[in-house]
């Protein structure tokens, strides 16, 4: 951290002004949200995109990125709304391509619920099978189950996972595929989502009846 770091301060100068020659509109900054950063003093930029912070501060918002990265080592989350709706549904019906979320690991205590990260977190796959399955018909569910489930585990070469099959680990979820939706939003993240009913993990319940048993049995898959 501490060499790019050293390297963010000397080329400064040369990338702000590429930055304002690829990006003169302005409007781009209300695309890039600052999700967590570090310090107590800067907790209340979390949840607002550059072009907020920068009506606060009174400064360009390109000035505040600096700003903000130099003055956190570096330490800044952010996230970037520049999808195509008309893509992500091309590429859900493509017959190879999988679903699953590039979220860090969240929990709603403890040290990993901080900040304001993604809603993908706890969304990803109710949204899919909520939004793109049950109201936009995009894949059937049995299309969607086997993107998230038995198509990964076959690409990835995880063994006996992936599949309900006899000899093959027990990890099975129960839900209502006419309620399960994300409950999670940018401005409250850590919401569960609705539709979820059992989950079983190496044949060990850890969700029960919407609740969780406090069950470990997890494992780290190599």
């Amino acid at each position: 951290h501490e060499e790019e770091l050293k390297r963010l301060q000397t080329v400064q100068k040369k990338l702000y002004e590429d930055i304002l020659v690829a990006y003169p509109d302005e409007t781009c900054w209300e695309n890039i949200m600052i999700s967590t950063v570090q310090l107590s003093k800067n907790k209340w930029m979390e949840g607002k995109a550059l072009s907020a912070i920068g009506r606060i501060l009174k400064k360009r918002p390109v000035e505040c990125l600096f700003e903000i990265l130099i003055e956190e080592k570096l330490r800044v989350g952010a996230l970037f709304f520049f999808m195509n709706e008309d893509n992500l549904r091309s590429i859900l019906r493509v017959p190879f391509s999988m679903i699953g979320s590039d979220s860090s690991a969240r929990s709603f205590d403890g040290i990993t619920a901080q900040g304001k990260p993604h809603p993908r977190g706890f969304g990803c796959f109710p949204r899919i099978l909520g939004k793109y399955v049950r109201e936009h018909g995009v894949l059937s569910l049995e299309e969607a189950i086997y993107k998230m489930t038995g198509l990964p585990a076959k690409t990835f070469g995880i063994q006996q996972r992936g599949m309900i099959a006899e000899g093959f680990f027990a990890d099975i979820t129960i839900l209502d595929s006419d309620s399960i939706k994300d409950n999670s939003t940018f401005d409250n993240p850590f919401e569960k989502p609705e539709g979820i009913k059992y989950v079983f993990v190496n044949g060990t319940p850890v969700l029960w009846d919407g609740r969780e048993t406090g069950a470990l049995p997890g494992r780290i898959i190599l």
